[in-house]
């Protein structure tokens, strides 16, 4: 994209940043939705459950598949979290 500047010259446009506003509209959609959050110590169907939710949420937001791993590692915590970490 080009811009004029004030001796009509064109000069390039810097493009939107958009990983702000993705990041504010994420962290309002956690504090609106509540999604849960997975400690690693369930075993069986609370393993499925949490990832039967998740994936709504990522079909809802058309999530691509970086973006889930990054949400879907925000939502780990204690044990679960250190697994992901190591």
């Amino acid at each position: 994209m080009w811009g004029v500047d004030n001796n009509n010259v064109n000069i390039p446009v810097q493009p939107e940043n958009k990983k702000p506003r993705l990041a504010a509209e994420l962290t309002n959609d956690i504090k609106r939705i509540s999604p849960p959050k997975y400690d690693g110590t369930t075993l069986g169907d609370g393993d499925n459950n949490w990832l039967i939710e998740m994936e709504k949420y990522f079909v809802i937001r058309n999530f691509s598949e970086e973006t889930k791993a990054i949400w879907g590692a925000y939502q780990l915590s204690h044990e679960a979290s250190s697994w992901w970490d190591n």
